[in-house]
């Protein structure tokens, strides 16, 4: 039983008009706690939901729990428009200034903190990112859920340097909104800046012509209420929330009278999914065994755990461990779930299931050090449960094994690939002198993390290479790197870089692989079409070792590309081709913003829209072309005309007869489809499934699998699949005769100059330059264009 003293946090009690049934409302997120925007709203009829915890002292965003309820809100698709202005006292430049007032924690220079902060000062910078941050992903719910939204900061707060505001505004493609203070009523030099999606916001837009001393100055003032001025200029003058409110309202057709409401009656509104519901998950990583889904017996099992399911069930309501286990979350408990007692009393459970199955003998519930499980009671559970990874557990109670000096043990959980032998030898290894650039710049911390990691047992010292060798048959030296991420400790790695490489060989080479080997299985030559080095060495080929010419036979061809794992002894580093970079620096940038939430139980919305593209190839020209329509709108179109060497300049490995790679060009065509559809359409952030025609079958395979090997088809599969997640969009690409392609075809043939049919308006042409489709440029713009910053807008741009 859980002790008197521990009560769960009460639900928030809100005055309020329960809200209507089904309207769209507006989310003022740090509202304020006279909430201009959401009094505005309500005066104008639209629903508005004020959260701030000057409000309600519940309305702590930095409380996991209160966050997931209003991140649940935010997903709903009930938020029509959500407004955030975190605090930006933290990030205040006029700290940065001399004379009265709080002492900053950071600055431009040191957006974590400055290094001479004490405790107080570092949690002031933790709570302020917390917070900001977390207004970002509600925005981004919002956004991504259909309704438009705004994050407010002053203009040159040092929160907009801060990474996940900066990926936000590259994944709305922002408008920047200058206002000055003195455009509404507020005599200080003073300006605000909206970075919105709602491109009708851009009516605000206003910059102080006055001189520099006409205004009253705030910086350092303390008013008469005992508060700095600063803080008092940061709420939002009536007649700017008026005009705020009234540019919104299109986007509130329906008015009601009841405007004011709670938090709960909001997720109240919000209909339950039912159980059976699309989507249901189907299968998981586990092998082809697996089954994700145990709500029912799976055909042909019999349910194994119904008596142990019943029996632990019963323990665990009776002692109430659903409503412990979420005050232990929220009080952030160290100590275990379980008491001691509870423990032994569930093993007791367990060996009573045991012996029903059969199992006479004890359970070892005893734990190896080094690892935290009863290995020896979960073999037990396998093998009365019949599960063919045998291997597993003897496995982990010997170590776990790396696959360097025997296989692998098979799972027998997955698809069985050809046995490879594993006779290795010193071309396998390498001995590397160095470190890598981060570790070598850094040698007093590199000491000290290693000394760190020997005084825990994690590492060994070795006297000598040659004791090295002494000790193990075969030996490699790899390279340390030290990983510096900000905002978290360094981290020490090992990369233990061995000498092989992967290569990739076409059919055609493969059967003549042998003229280009001695009996050494060393490359006499480069083979055409790859860049394999003249006494580079054939290791193994499709997970078959190679050791001589005849065991080429070996290897089972299928008409596909063939993996061979080759030996480089002139080069320790590989050299990356450009489109490579860009997809590392792609996922780089993708690694160090905060990772947004994404909404996995809402199917795909499928729009009444109809789509169709094509490309034609001559020479070295490639013409793209497509359109979408809308039931009962005009077609959006677009018409694009390329070289071959702007694809090559990308470091695209295309022909320079486009008429070779016509597939991918129809692919091009397919992405310019995406772009068209994101870029016109306000729900383009959503998770939308678009039926699309092509009159290409490569191209419809494609798409359909985002996948493949065959070059230069993959950079553009690649390029699809990285729009449609940064999009939310995916195709539905369909195969539709080339005859019935006629308006897509006529497009991609369009020399700019021909007259247009009349169902292709030009004020309707969406421009699909190859920047937008390749490097996914997004439209981050200032207004008014001449106001001045003292930070860059981002560029989502990563070539270098």
């Amino acid at each position: 039983m859980l002790p008197p003293s521990v009560v769960l946090p009460p639900v928030p009690s809100e005055p309020g008009i329960d809200i209507p049934a089904a309207p769209y409302f507006f989310l003022d997120i740090c509202s304020g706690a006279h909430s201009p925007l959401a009094s505005a709203a309500q005066r104008r009829g639209i629903p508005a939901l004020a959260i701030d915890v000057l409000i309600n002292v519940d309305h702590d965003l930095c409380n996991v729990i209160f966050f997931e309820r209003l991140l649940r809100l935010a997903f709903s698709g009930k938020v029509r428009f959500g407004h955030g202005s975190p605090p930006c006292c933290e990030y205040s430049l006029l700290k940065l200034l001399p004379g009265p007032g709080p002492a900053p924690c950071r600055s431009p220079e040191h957006l974590n903190g400055f290094p001479w902060n004490d405790a107080a000062a570092n949690e002031r910078v933790e709570s302020s990112r917390l917070i900001l941050t977390r207004t970002i992903l509600l925005l981004h719910a919002v956004y991504q859920a259909g309704g438009h939204v705004c994050l407010e900061q002053p203009r040159n707060a040092m929160s907009w340097l801060e990474p996940a505001t900066q990926g936000f505004l590259l994944d709305i493609s922002a408008d920047l909104v200058v206002v000055a203070a003195c455009a509404f009523s507020m005599d200080f030099k003073k300006h605000w800046m909206f970075a919105t999606s709602w491109r009708a916001m851009q009516a605000l837009q206003s910059v102080c012509a006055r001189p520099k001393d006409f205004h009253q100055p705030f910086a350092g003032q303390i008013s008469s209420s005992g508060q700095f001025v600063s803080r008092e200029t940061a709420e939002f003058p009536e007649p700017l929330a008026a005009s705020y409110v009234e540019l919104m309202d299109p986007l509130f057709p329906s008015k009601v009278r009841a405007t004011a409401f709670s938090l709960q009656a909001a997720l109240s509104s919000v209909p339950a999914l039912p159980y059976d519901s699309f989507p249901r998950a189907s299968q998981d990583g586990g092998g082809i065994y697996s089954v994700p889904d145990w709500a029912t017996p799976q055909p042909g099992v019999s349910d194994s755990f119904k008596s142990l399911r019943a029996d632990l069930r019963a323990l665990l309501l009776q002692w109430r461990v659903p409503m412990r286990l979420r005050q232990f979350v929220a009080d952030r408990h160290a100590q275990p779930l379980f008491s001691e007692p509870e423990v032994q009393q569930l093993r007791r459970c367990w060996e009573s299931w045991f012996r029903s199955k059969g199992f006479s003998e004890g359970v070892d519930w005893s734990v190896d050090s080094g690892q935290p499980y009863a290995l020896r009671a979960l073999a037990l559970l396998a093998k009365s449960l019949q599960d063919r990874d045998v291997a597993l557990w003897p496995a982990l109670q010997q170590g776990v094994p790396a696959g360097v000096a025997g296989d692998i043990p098979a799972s027998n959980t997955f698809i069985p690939v050809p046995h490879s032998r594993n006779d290795m030898d010193d071309a396998d290894f390498q001995i590397c002198s160095g470190n890598w650039p981060g570790a070598e710049q850094h040698p007093e911390l590199l000491d000290k993390m290693i000394q760190a990691e020997v005084s825990a047992g994690y590492l060994e010292c070795i006297e000598s290479l040659e004791e090295a060798r002494r000790r193990w048959p075969h030996v490699a030296v790899g390279k340390a790197n030290i990983v510096q991420v900000v905002g978290r400790k360094p981290r020490l790695i090992i990369d233990p870089t061995v000498s092989g490489s992967n290569f990739s060989l076409n059919p055609v080479v493969w059967q003549r692989i042998a003229d280009f080997l001695d009996d050494q299985m060393c490359f006499k030559a480069t083979p055409p079409g790859t860049s394999i080095r003249p006494g580079s060495r054939l290791l193994s080929v499709r997970h078959v070792d190679i050791h001589s010419l005849d065991d080429l036979r070996l290897v089972r061809a299928t008409g596909k590309r063939l993996w061979a794992r080759i030996a480089d002894p002139t080069t320790a580093k590989r050299k990356l081709s450009l489109a490579s970079r860009q997809f590392l620096l792609f996922w780089k940038a993708w690694c160090l913003r905060p990772q947004t939430f994404r909404p996995l139980s809402l199917p795909p919305f499928q729009p009444d829209v109809t789509l169709a593209a094509d490309a034609r190839t001559q020479g070295t020209v490639v013409g793209i072309g497509g359109w979408l329509a809308f039931h009962g709108q005009q077609r959006v179109w677009f018409s694009e005309s390329f070289q071959v060497s702007e694809f090559q300049s990308l470091g695209i490995p295309v022909s320079d007869d486009a008429n070779l790679d016509i597939v991918s060009y129809e692919t091009l065509a397919q992405i310019a489809l995406v772009v068209a559809f994101a870029s016109v359409c306000t729900g383009g952030r959503l998770r939308v499934a678009i039926p699309s025609w092509t009159d290409n079958s490569g191209t419809e395979a494609a798409c359909a699998k985002l996948f493949t090997t065959a070059s230069p088809l993959c950079y553009f599969a690649q390029r699809l699949a990285t729009l449609a997640w940064n999009t939310c969009v995916t195709l539905d690409t369909s195969h539709i005769a080339g005859c019935h392609n006629e308006s897509a075809d006529w497009l991609s043939r369009w020399d700019g100059s021909e007259e247009l049919p009349a169902v292709f308006l030009p004020d309707l042409r969406v421009r699909c330059r190859l920047p937008a489709l390749w490097e996914g440029e997004k439209d981050v713009r200032v207004f008014p264009p001449d106001a001045q910053l003292s930070w860059q807008p981002p560029c989502c741009s990563v070539l270098p």
